[in-house]
């Protein structure tokens, strides 16, 4: 067997356990209302977008092209037993659209890929997106029972056809998932840097190369794809961002320490490791979710940085969580100007400072009378010059 074949054998296995592990947790977020002492994250249904549907296909979503980009054996899928191709017009989309946008100003695009059999999302992630400007997507049945070139073929459509559709900010196309989702987008996010931006690799990730699981000298990971080409891993270690996030109680925690640290080693210069205290195999609530989303922002002058680890200093959620719905009911929302500040904090603790500095001063220069744009004023001092 070829090392691409074994690699794919490999990987569809490893998907397989993954799929039974999580499938719990996806189907609970969807359907189920959650137990007591569930974190934030899980208090809330996901919600449908507007069900739509396609007919072109993207020119990278071909399986034949995927096998060239990915390494997969074309020979071997066609004479496998899972599915071979699908047809565009039969799948549906999960299709969510900010209220404000109007086609005066191009916006970003995010696009989704679960573990589970639906493309929704969480309000509250589709409230952080509408302030950011960025419109979302998700397949249906795109979940972990599906063969993976399909799932990847999904979301390259979905990322085709939006642009097509909508004005979108090129620089701004992103691609994430959760647990299995979370490994087919960290794949799509490194082997397709000409179509995503950026990715946030949520509870599950997978890299290029072997790498050797903690205390296990005798045992390796992957390689789950190929490395890509001299173009590609320039534009995904230079230009493209990458988050990846876990939780302390995540079975997936050490395996994407491992391949964050592996992508610092082979020079990728906007990866950000975030380990959630308390998060076990979730997706993180709004708080969360807004932490990553910003990191994936392009910074202006866009030019390399280098970002180092973002290990959460959080609380654990309290020991009475039917209180907490009440506390966040009381806490006034945050403005625009608190959510620059917040942002640019974030940017400077993981030393990017180009990326807080252009939010610093447009929050200063937009909102000069609010106390954020003082607490910015003395923050933009602290850095000056780093």
């Amino acid at each position: 067997m070829s090392k691409g074949n074994m690699g794919m054998a490999k990987w569809l296995v490893s998907l397989a356990v993954v799929a039974l592990l999580a499938s719990a947790t996806f189907a609970q977020e969807e359907r189920k209302p959650p137990a007591p002492g569930e974190p934030p994250a899980l208090r809330e249904r996901w919600v449908p977008g507007k069900q739509t549907t396609f007919t072109e296909r993207s020119p990278h979503s071909a399986v034949s092209a995927q096998c060239v980009r990915i390494g997969w054996s074309f020979q071997s899928i066609q004479s496998g037993d899972k599915e071979k191709d699908y047809d565009l017009k039969n799948e549906t989309f999960q299709l969510y659209e900010p209220q404000a946008y109007d086609g005066s100003e191009p916006y970003g695009l995010f696009v989704w890929i679960s573990a589970g059999p639906g493309g929704q999302l969480a309000p509250s992630w589709l409230e952080a997106m509408a302030q950011r400007k960025i419109i979302a997507i998700g397949a249906d049945n795109s979940g972990n029972s599906r063969a993976p070139w399909i799932r990847f073929g999904l979301a390259l459509d979905a990322a085709y056809n939006v642009a097509k559709q909508y004005k979108i900010d090129p620089r701004r196309v992103y691609v994430s998932g959760g647990s299995g989702g979370g490994r087919c987008s960290s794949m799509l996010g490194v082997a397709y840097p000409d179509v995503f931006q950026g990715g946030f690799y949520m509870i599950g990730c997978n890299y290029f190369r072997g790498l050797i699981p903690p205390g296990h000298p005798n045992e390796r990971w992957g390689p789950d794809y190929f490395k890509p080409g001299s173009k590609l891993l320039a534009l995904a270690t230079k230009r493209s961002r990458h988050v990846l996030l876990t939780g302390d109680g995540d079975m997936n925690r050490e395996q994407t320490k491992v391949i964050y640290a592996g992508m610092l080693e082979d020079g990728f210069k906007h990866v950000t490791y975030i380990e959630i205290p308390g998060l076990g195999h979730q997706v993180p609530n709004r708080a969360w979710f807004e932490k990553g989303l910003d990191l994936l922002e392009p910074t202006e002058p866009e030019e390399p940085v280098k970002v180092v680890a973002h290990k959460a200093a959080a609380q654990k959620p309290p020991a009475e969580p039917a209180k907490a719905p009440v506390a966040r009911a009381e806490t006034p929302e945050p403005t625009e100007a608190d959510r620059l500040l917040s942002s640019a904090k974030l940017y400077a603790s993981n030393k990017r400072y180009d990326g807080a500095r252009t939010r610093l001063k447009k929050l200063i220069e937009t909102y000069p009378d609010s106390p954020a744009a003082v607490e910015g004023k003395k923050l933009l001092k602290e850095i000056d010059g780093k």
